[in-house]
This record gives C-alpha cells, sequence and structure tokens, in this order.
C-alpha cells in the first residue's frame, strides 16, 4: 500500500485551483465510452522504497466507477507534469532530473490503444 504524507498533500496544495484544467487534460481522451489516464512519477528514490519507472496508464469506467490497475507505458526519467495534446495523438511530459537540467518529451500517442513512442526529447 502507497503511503502519502502530509507533506506530498500540502507541497501539491497550491496546484489545486488548476484542478479543473488538469481534470480535462486527464480526463479528456476518451475512447469506447472510456477515459484514458496517464500519471507521471519520479524515478529517482525520494524514501525508501518509493520509486516510480516512468509514465503509467489507466482506463477510467464512468459507468462502473473505477480504474483499472496502474501499468506501465512509457519509462522516462522523472516526468513530473503530463499533458496531452488537443488532438489526441501526441502527449508531452517534463522530465525534472534530480541534478541535472530538465527536459521536454514528446511521445506519440496511439489514440486506440494508449500507448506511447517517444519522439523527441528537447532539453530545457
Amino acid at each position: 500500500m502507497v503511503r502519502i504524507s502530509r507533506r506530498a498533500i500540502l507541497s501539491a496544495a497550491p496546484l489545486l485551483p488548476l484542478t479543473p484544467y488538469m481534470a480535462r487534460t486527464l480526463f479528456g481522451q476518451r475512447r469506447r465510452g472510456k477515459s484514458q489516464l496517464y500519471v507521471g512519477t519520479y524515478t529517482h528514490e525520494i524514501a525508501p522504497g518509493n520509486k516510480g519507472e516512468g509514465i503509467y496508464t489507466a482506463e477510467w469506467d464512468a459507468a462502473a466507477g473505477a480504474f483499472t490497475p496502474l501499468q506501465l507505458a512509457m519509462k522516462s526519467a522523472d516526468p513530473s507534469f503530463l499533458v496531452v495534446a488537443p488532438s489526441g495523438m501526441a502527449l508531452y511530459a517534463v522530465n525534472e532530473v534530480e541534478g541535472k537540467d530538465g527536459s521536454v518529451t514528446a511521445f506519440h500517442r496511439d489514440a486506440a490503444t494508449g500507448g506511447l513512442v517517444e519522439r523527441n526529447v528537447v532539453p530545457a
């Protein structure tokens, strides 16, 4: 079970006003009556045993009111902010690599499966 500390919740509090925009980005990509969700994770160890591998994906089924289990969609270094292009064909990730300059990674997004293919990385 994943534990979320008060510090993590408080550090995310300034993002609360952005919730409507983030929800539109996260849940705006629909297929077969379901919504595709992408989650970026830090790939460096934040606390003992707490690190991800990159970008994960799940489906939201509004009719059932349930998510599918998260699955690794693509390995990427510290993808902290994700956005799906309005066309639904691309996903952009801001990579915050610890101790280095960051970058922005562009992925081609398969609209049918939600799968990702890395296309370009640009230093920030």
